[in-house]
């Protein structure tokens, strides 16, 4: 069942007005947020989509902050959208979240609440597609030791010339245990 227009403006409009921008950009402190983001990011991905915004909106009154649910929704999407072997619609889920972010950062206070919710929807969406497709969800990541930055950043520049996205997936993960978060966007 998909959420209709109205029913979606009228769940963002409760959590906008109970709100506002001051509640929006209350920080908690990362350790306090981090017991809930798990529980957080099942519930995206585990609720029915005609129910999953009045449900963030309840936990939206019960102190869930923003940067815990934009954090959450990134996660659910990359688990349950695959990117590839095309970047399509669907994928869109997880590749619109920075504009929803830049709108609720410069949009009106009372509208900040919204893109963020819509963007929940979208995920909805985007998994429903997904396993009408067939089931799929991105597998952990397997146990095994970290290279050297060296070597995981020579191993994902050769997938990358070659193609091999299974090899890039690894490489990348490597690339990110063992080096400094720059050292791999420099790479990418």
């Amino acid at each position: 069942m998909s959420l209709d227009r109205r029913a979606f403006l009228k769940a963002a409009a409760s959590a906008t007005a109970a709100f506002g921008a001051t509640r929006l950009f209350s920080m908690a402190s990362a350790a306090a947020a981090e017991p809930t983001h798990s529980g957080l990011v099942r519930l995206l991905i585990e609720s029915d989509r005609d129910r999953l915004i009045e449900q963030l909106v309840t936990a939206i009154r019960a102190g869930l902050d923003y940067p815990t649910l934009l954090g959450a929704l990134a996660e659910a999407s990359a688990r349950e959208v695959r990117p590839y072997p095309h970047v399509g619609y669907k994928y869109h889920a997880f590749m619109v979240l920075h504009a929803v972010h830049r709108s609720t950062l410069l949009g009106r206070a009372q509208d900040r609440w919204v893109p963020v919710l819509w963007s929940a929807d979208v995920f909805k969406a985007s998994q429903a597609a997904e396993q009408r497709q067939g089931a799929w969800s991105l597998d952990p990541l397997p146990a095994r030791p970290v290279p050297p930055a060296d070597q995981a950043e020579r191993a994902l520049l050769l997938a990358l010339e070659q193609w091999d996205a299974e090899a890039g997936d690894a490489a990348v993960v490597d690339l990110w245990r063992a080096a400094p978060r720059d050292r791999l966007f420099e790479s990418l």
